[in-house]
C-alpha cells in the first residue's frame, strides 16, 4: 500500500512541475514583406505567405546569454520553427522591442530565395506569453529594400479545453488514496 501511495504522490508532483519540452509548441504564422528589385513576377510587389508549424522555444537565447537589448533583464529564448523542410527563427525576449543580430524568416521560394526560402538579417520585435500556454510574436526581419514582418500566434501542442489542471489531478489522486486507505481501515475492523 505504501508503494501505491509513493507512486501516486510522485506522479502528482511530476505532473505539476514538469514543463513542456522545447518541441511542445505549434505556431500559426504569416510573413508579409517585399524585396525591391530582387524578386520578379507575382512577388515583385511583395508577398504574404502563411503556415502552421511545429515550434521550439528554449530558455536562453543563442548568442545572447544575458538577454537582448534594450532590456537585458527580460527573459530570452531561442525560438525556432520549420516549414516545408526549412528552418527559421532566432533569439527572442519577453519585451515589446527586443533587438536581435540574426534572425531568419520565411519568404516565397522564388528568385534568389528558391533554395533557402529564407530572409535572414537583423531583427526587432515583440514577444509575449499571453498565458503559460500561449504566446504572440511580431518580428521585423531585414531592412529597407529587403524585409519581412513575421506575425505568429503559438500554443502548447497538447493544450486543449479538456486538459486537466495539475491541481485537479492532485485532488483526484488524493481522493483515490484516501478512498483506498478508508477501504483498508474498514476491512481491518471486520
Amino acid at each position: 500500500m505504501k508503494a501505491i501511495i509513493v507512486f501516486l504522490a510522485a506522479f502528482v508532483i511530476l505532473a505539476a512541475v514538469t514543463p513542456a519540452s522545447a518541441q511542445d509548441w505549434v505556431m500559426d504564422w504569416t510573413s508579409r514583406g517585399s524585396s525591391v528589385g530582387i524578386l520578379t513576377g507575382p512577388f515583385s510587389e511583395g508577398w504574404t505567405i502563411s503556415g502552421t508549424s511545429p515550434t521550439s522555444l528554449s530558455p536562453g537565447a543563442v548568442g545572447a546569454p544575458f538577454g537582448l537589448p534594450p532590456n537585458f533583464s527580460a527573459p530570452a529564448y531561442t525560438f525556432g520553427f520549420t516549414s516545408g523542410g526549412h528552418s527559421y527563427g532566432g533569439p527572442v525576449s519577453e519585451q515589446t522591442n527586443f533587438q536581435s543580430f540574426s534572425w531568419g524568416a520565411p519568404v516565397p521560394c522564388a528568385g534568389i530565395y528558391t533554395t533557402s526560402c529564407l530572409l535572414s538579417g537583423s531583427a526587432f520585435g515583440s514577444f509575449v506569453f499571453t498565458d503559460p500556454n500561449h504566446f504572440n510574436l511580431d518580428v521585423f526581419v531585414g531592412s529597407g529594400h529587403e524585409h519581412t514582418e513575421l506575425v505568429g500566434v503559438g500554443h502548447r501542442a497538447g493544450v486543449t479545453a479538456s486538459t486537466p489542471e495539475p491541481a485537479t489531478m492532485a485532488v483526484g489522486a488524493i481522493a483515490l488514496v484516501g478512498a483506498a486507505l478508508m477501504r483498508r481501515c474498514h476491512r481491518s475492523r471486520r
